[in-house]
């Protein structure tokens, strides 16, 4: 840990002379000059005259009140992400989702902050990890202001660490190669937990396509994903190919449609050919990465590709309200890009600001964050020590 002493230096105040009044006081006649070789006396040269002593004393002005020292511990790990331009970019850091509006902390052993009511989190909220303990510390984006926090797994919704075909029973096991269409649900995909038994656990997922649930086994669920940790194509040593046609990928040959394939969809054969007039493929829609189809389609709808064909997918994720809760009337203070933010009892770093903002003024040299979580609240290192913060400051 890198221990950085903050002082600020303050100019001392001028020194203000005060004039005193001499009159009234007896004074000495001047000495005669000395006389001339013409026995003139020599001409005394002229004395201005002192300017009268003003009745008014001038008062020094206030002096400046030193900033206190601060001995801030700013740790490397804590210095590089709060320099990093973005926190969504890296692909290869552990992510978790939070599903609903739990306690949080400053420091792992600090005291609970936030509204911590347990409200659900109407759309997912998933945050970098940078430290994957019991309390889990993530770094989080919140209206101009980047944070640190510790937030309890309990709060965390549980994400797939494996492909998990989705079961119709806990026991159930699919064949290889399997012989009923299913829905997989890939690494990476945060679910929600309906039921529990020794044999499996049953999830929900919704998505773009729909909801879906099934058991998968209780192995395959954590509470943080990186995106590295397992590979999400399937391995086939087949060739992928491209419908026809728009057609229905069904359960088995002749059974119920489980999705519908558009013109020239790409799919990975997983036998080596058809089987009854069908081949049994697998199939996920681009930039759709969270479920994936295995079931049959007719052989006379698919052919070889003539081109590669490339998709740009966007991400996002839906604006959640931060509310004020307790600090909604406090005034507000204006806060200045590149500010560092302190644990409110100790002199760790745990934040910066990354544009003008607004922090609500709680007196005593706390300010409130507005976050998902509610106000939280924190201090102001020194002006001196300051830090880029983000993209915004180069």
């Amino acid at each position: 840990m890198v221990v950085v002493s903050s002082i600020v230096r303050r100019s001392l105040p001028a020194l203000f002379a005060v004039a005193t009044s001499l009159g009234g006081c007896a004074t000495a006649p001047p000495p005669t000059p000395p006389a001339t070789q013409d026995g003139d006396a020599q001409t005394p040269p002229a004395v201005a005259a002192p300017a009268p002593a003003s009745s008014a004393v001038e008062t020094p002005a206030p002096a400046t009140k030193p900033e206190p020292q601060v001995a801030v511990q700013l740790d490397p790990l804590v210095a590089d992400i709060l320099e990093s331009d973005s926190i969504r970019s890296m692909f290869a850091d552990v992510r978790v989702e939070i599903a609903r509006r739990g306690p949080v902390r400053l420091r792992a052993d600090g005291a609970t902050l936030g509204l911590a009511d347990g409200a659900a989190f109407g759309s997912s909220k998933r945050l970098r990890v940078v430290a994957d303990r019991d309390h889990l510390r993530v770094v989080t984006e919140e209206a101009g202001v980047r944070l640190l926090l510790y937030v309890d797994r309990a709060d965390a919704r549980p994400v797939l660490q494996a492909r998990a075909p989705l079961r119709p029973k806990p026991d159930f096991q699919f064949r290889d190669p399997p012989r009923l269409g299913h829905i997989v649900l890939m690494p990476g995909t945060w679910v929600e937990a309906l039921e529990q038994t020794e044999q499996g656990v049953k999830v929900k997922f919704v998505g773009s396509d729909g909801a879906f649930s099934g058991w998968v086994d209780p192995t395959a669920l954590g509470t943080t994903f990186s995106p590295g940790s397992a590979p999400a194509e399937v391995n086939s040593e087949f060739a992928a190919l491209v419908t026809r046609r728009e057609t229905k990928l069904l359960s088995k040959p002749g059974g119920r449609a489980i999705t519908t394939l558009d013109n020239e969809d790409s799919v990975v054969p997983l036998t080596p050919k058809a089987s009854n007039g069908y081949r049994l493929v697998e199939f996920h829609r681009p930039c759709r990465n969270e479920i994936t189809y295995v079931g049959f389609v007719a052989a006379k709808h698919l052919r070889q590709p003539t081109a590669v064909h490339g998709y740009g997918c966007g991400s996002g994720s839906a604006g959640l309200k931060r509310p004020w809760g307790d600090a909604k009337s406090a005034p507000r203070a204006s806060i200045e890009a590149g500010r560092v933010l302190l644990d409110l009892d100790g002199p760790a770093v745990v934040g910066c600001v990354e544009r003008p903002t607004e922090l609500a003024d709680l007196g005593d040299g706390t300010y409130a964050v507005r976050t998902h979580w509610g106000p939280i609240p924190v201090r102001l290192a020194p002006e001196s020590f300051t830090s880029r913060c983000g993209a915004n400051q180069r």
